[in-house]
C-alpha cells in the first residue's frame, strides 16, 4: 500500500500547488457492493464534519461488462452522467458539490474509495 499512499501524497501536493487547495490528509476504504445493492443519491459530506474536499474513487472490478450494473450516476445541473465501474478507472470530484449515486449492481462491485481532507485544528481531534 505504500506506493499507493505515495501517489496520493503527490496528488495532494499537486492539488495544493496548482488548484490552491488547502489539503492536509486523506482517508480511504475498500468498498464491496454485493449483487443487488446500491447507494442512494448523496454528497460525500457530513453535517457535523465538512472537511472532505475531494472524493477519490478507483474501481477494482476485473472483467466488468455492460449489464453488470453498479455504475456511478453523477448529477450535473439538469444532466446525468453514467460512469462504468471498469477496473483501474480513477475518478476525482468535489465531495461537497457533486451529487451521485451507485446504481444497483448485478455482480459484486469493488472500489477503493477515499477523500482528500482539509483538517482545520477545530476538527483535528476526530482523527486521533
Amino acid at each position: 500500500m505504500e506506493p499507493f499512499f505515495g501517489l496520493m501524497d503527490e496528488l495532494i501536493e499537486s492539488l495544493r500547488r496548482h488548484c490552491f487547495m488547502s489539503l492536509s490528509g486523506s482517508e480511504f476504504h475498500i468498498a464491496k457492493y454485493p449483487a443487488g445493492s446500491h447507494y442512494d443519491r448523496h454528497l460525500d459530506q457530513f453535517n457535523e464534519r465538512s472537511n472532505r474536499q475531494i472524493t477519490v474513487l478507483i474501481y477494482l472490478n476485473q472483467n466488468w461488462k455492460k449489464g453488470d450494473g453498479g455504475e456511478l450516476k453523477i448529477y450535473k445541473d439538469d444532466k446525468q452522467i453514467l460512469v462504468e465501474p471498469i477496473a483501474k478507472r480513477l475518478l476525482l470530484f468535489k465531495s461537497d458539490v457533486v451529487e451521485h449515486e451507485v446504481l444497483t449492481t448485478k455482480v459484486p462491485r469493488y472500489s477503493l474509495t477515499g477523500w482528500l481532507l482539509h483538517q482545520p485544528a477545530t476538527v483535528g481531534y476526530l482523527f486521533r
